[in-house]
């Protein structure tokens, strides 16, 4: 098996800059809010209904299984693949890393994973070479993982997170793929991921449902990383992007596809009860194969300041005469006590938002969710290749203020694809 050793652009290393400025007057730090979106804990939701097959036994594997037996999940051990498994939407089947590993050619596994997904169920893989768990997926018929032109594998655990996810996703009656991946070793944060992710804590689809014969977007696949980067006692950084395909626009040559990004950066006053407030996060996006086959176009928000909202719209871009009309899409998020400045080339296919945040204002002591969005358009039946990277910092106030940027994050690849139109 031929692993992919692609180099992130930015590495997984957190970094510390310390300053100090000296300010007028002391702001009271307000008290831990609760804000389930973040994950916080695994008291926010109820997991009676949860079945947690673990397959193989691993110790991280063993160490997040017993989390969440201890936040109520029924919990069935098996050394290898069960005989007659029960599986369904409620149930999570955790692999050994180790144990996956040792199997990745097993037919016997493949049918395995093909039968526990036709069924719901959501398949992960704790510790061990995690880039194995996409390649045993793409081996199964699961997954196909995308390979340029030039032939670089697009793996998207190709960094080797701690831990890799997949499930299908059904959003507005059609179904895509549904990715967890997570850098944090423990196993407590680990098991807040699992069930954040199982129970969907993202605003959800794009648009409501359309009749199929009309121009429309259909759900393609998520990415979901959650935290991206967790620093105690300062936060955490977890990132959402789900992908959407316009379908029926009445074009032959060219696809258009819409990008969602959600961006949650929880403060160590959330994460940690710590003293800690979000500062500012950053978002990076790169087509990749730009100007052959991919072609960054519309984005938002753009530069603001000083309102309390801030609109994004999407919308097909250089469409040629006879295509089909389609209205943009839009969505509102907050940007109370926030400043974005949107960056970006469209010759050189790349969109980046900065969102500085007022370290005194409510905002900085919360969850902190920023919205931004964008469309790619690719050649007919390509598939849409996109590079993206994180960061995030957080700061304090003891007498002066202190910084510590956690981050930035590996570079991720937002890839989807869904032929046909």
């Amino acid at each position: 098996m031929k692993l992919n050793r692609r180099t992130a652009r930015h590495p997984a290393t957190y970094s510390a800059i310390i300053f100090f400025v000296l300010v007028v007057a002391l702001i009271a730090l307000a008290t831990r809010p609760s804000q389930p979106e973040a994950g916080a804990s695994l008291a926010d939701v109820n997991l009676d209904s949860l079945t947690i097959l673990h397959v193989g036994g691993g110790d991280l594997a063993t160490q997040l299984v017993h989390r969440l037996e201890e936040a109520g999940g029924r919990v069935v051990r098996s050394p290898g693949i069960p005989e007659a498994p029960d599986l369904g939407p409620e149930v999570i089947v955790v692999f050994g890393g180790e144990w996956f590993e040792q199997r990745a050619y097993d037919p016997a596994l493949h049918d395995f994973l093909r039968l526990a997904s036709s069924r719901g169920a959501s398949l992960v893989m704790a510790d061990g070479t995690t880039t194995v768990f996409f390649e045993v997926l793409d081996m199964a018929g699961l997954y196909g993982i995308p390979v340029t032109e030039t032939g670089e594998v697009r793996n998207p655990a190709y960094f080797n997170p701690a831990l890799a996810g997949f499930r299908m996703k059904e959003v507005d009656g059609h179904t895509g793929p549904s990715f967890l991946l997570s850098m944090e070793s423990s196993a407590h944060i680990l098991a807040e991921s699992l069930v954040s992710w199982i129970h969907g804590w993202s605003d959800g689809p794009l648009q409501p449902s359309t009749p199929v014969s009309e121009p429309h977007l259909r759900y393609v696949g998520e990415h979901n990383y959650s935290p991206l980067l967790d620093s105690d006692p300062h936060g955490r950084l977890n990132v959402t992007a789900a992908v959407y395909q316009l379908m029926y626009d009445g074009v032959a040559d060219y696809d258009w596809y819409f990008y969602r990004i959600e961006v949650r950066s929880v403060s160590g006053a959330v994460a940690y009860s710590s003293a800690w407030r979000n500062d500012c996060t950053w978002a990076h996006h790169q087509v990749v194969d730009a100007g052959t086959n991919t072609w960054m176009g519309t984005r938002g928000p753009g530069t603001s300041g000083g309102t309390d909202t801030v609109h994004v719209f999407l919308r097909p871009w250089d469409t040629p005469i006879g295509s089909r009309a389609y209205d943009p899409q839009g969505w509102r998020y907050s940007i109370d006590g926030v400043v974005v400045l949107a960056q970006g080339s469209y010759l050189r296919h790349r969109v980046s938002w900065l969102h500085d945040i007022d370290r005194s204002a409510p905002t900085a002591r919360d969850t902190y969710l920023s919205v931004p969005g964008f469309v790619v358009k690719t050649r007919q039946g390509y598939p849409c290749l996109v590079d993206a990277w994180y960061q995030v910092q957080f700061a304090r106030q003891p007498l002066w203020w202190s910084t510590r940027t956690a981050g930035p994050s590996p570079t991720l690849m937002l890839d989807a694809f869904r032929g046909g139109d």
